[in-house]
């Protein structure tokens, strides 16, 4: 993953007045009170003049460009871990989205806003004031006795409305980073891990979800694009990349122990353990995630089927030769991925369409794979086959019911 941090150049208006120079990450009343136009609100009673000033909508705004390499990512995400609090999100001119809520991370799919030069971010802040006054006629909702009326409706921290000993200050602004993510093919999207003590080990439990971004792929000779499944490569190479994660442990005396091919289950034996101040010591365990792409299972099966190995032996298990085999093929496939040598084709099996792929796969026989003109006539035909396939099995189940 890529990021690009947004966090200079940025600038401040309130509307009809001159804009100011403003940081990101921050927030209104720091902007103000840095370019020298409010007072401390928390000296004497500023307060009450800081108060109304945010009756009005603010807006933040930055011109940046991007580099080739952000651009050349699958997708890309404008990403906010902050935003206080009504905000409403521009790229370009184009609207992409609105926030209510400064709990939560935001995130925007950008990639087909962004150019190379000048992209313009304009973020609108709306007034807090506003918004919970007119909430709190809609719906009498009442709270604290000394913090603003409708302060409930609204997901911001409610101490800025005031509370038994707070200013009511309800400040506004872009408070955590912001920051554009480009993603090659996937990224991981959640970690979770239970561990599960038994006989003096541990087994930890890794629960892992990826978010997948697959390639635009034109599928048709009309030039529609279709979003397929991530069956398609970084460099639109259907059925030959996919990805998988990794997993690092890094032991109390440094040791890392690595662990391939997205694993589910991880055994700790005799784990070293943690002890309150006082009564030994804390060993600490640090499990690190990656995420990587790769060859597909389809083409690692094809790959092992062109070395003579059994895909589902073991590769710790496999003999010096076996190794020079699969490095030899390894090799060659490699080549003629980088030279372009693609022979898109699909596989069958007893009649139905089982894979497909843009370089041949031998492991099926010849009459059973179908060669194609291009990888956009294969991406075609193999998904309208499916698509065919899948209504008949659906109209025979009709049938049946309808018999019975």
């Amino acid at each position: 993953m890529i990021k690009q941090f947004l966090d200079k150049n940025w600038k401040l208006r309130c509307q009809g007045e001159p804009e100011q120079p403003a940081v990101v990450p921050g927030t209104v009343y720091t902007d103000l009170l840095r370019n020298g136009r409010m007072e401390d609100p928390f000296w004497k009673d500023n307060e009450l003049r800081a108060l109304p000033l945010m009756e009005n909508d603010y807006e933040y705004e930055v011109c940046f460009d991007i580099s080739e390499e952000l651009m050349a990512q699958d997708r890309i995400l404008l990403h906010f871990d902050g935003l206080d609090t009504i905000a409403d999100v521009y790229v370009n001119q184009e609207w992409i989205g609105r926030a209510n809520n400064m709990h939560r991370v935001w995130e925007f799919d950008v990639t087909e806003l962004l150019r190379k030069k000048e992209n313009v971010l304009r973020i609108v802040l709306h007034s807090p004031l506003r918004f919970i006054r007119e909430e709190f006629a809609k719906c009498r909702t009442l709270g604290s006795e000394d913090a603003m009326d409708g302060f409930v409706h609204m997901r911001k921290a409610h101490c800025m409305f005031g509370w038994d000993w707070g200013a009511h200050l309800p400040d506004a602004g872009i408070f955590r980073s912001v920051v554009l993510l480009g993603v090659k093919m996937a990224r991981l999207d959640s970690v979770y891990i239970r561990q599960e003590h038994a006989d003096g080990n541990v087994v930890l439990h890794l629960e892992v979800t990826e978010e997948r971004f697959p390639n635009m792929i034109s599928c048709s000779d009309k030039g529609e694009v279709c979003d397929m499944e991530a069956v398609c490569s970084t460099e639109n190479i259907p059925n030959v990349a996919d990805t998988f994660y990794v997993v690092e442990i890094e032991e109390p005396d440094r040791t890392i122990r690595r662990y391939q091919a997205s694993p589910k289950e991880i055994l700790i034996e005799h784990p070293k353990l943690w002890w309150p101040n006082g009564y030994g010591s804390q060993p600490l365990y640090k499990v690190l995630y990656g995420s990587y792409t790769g060859f597909s299972p389809v083409f690692a099966q094809e790959l092992c089927y062109r070395a003579g190995l059994d895909g589902d032996y073991p590769a710790s298990a496999l003999s010096q030769e076996g190794v020079e085999k699969l490095s030899h093929v390894f090799s060659s496939a490699v080549t003629h991925i980088r030279s372009g040598n693609f022979t898109p084709n699909i596989a069958y099996e007893h009649g139905s369409p089982a894979e497909f792929s843009v370089l041949p796969l031998t492991m099926y026989n010849q009459g059973n794979r179908q060669d194609c003109n291009s990888v956009s006539a294969m991406l075609e035909q193999y998904y309208a086959q499916k698509n065919a396939l899948t209504r008949i099995r659906q109209k025979s189940a009709d049938l049946r019911r309808i018999v019975q």
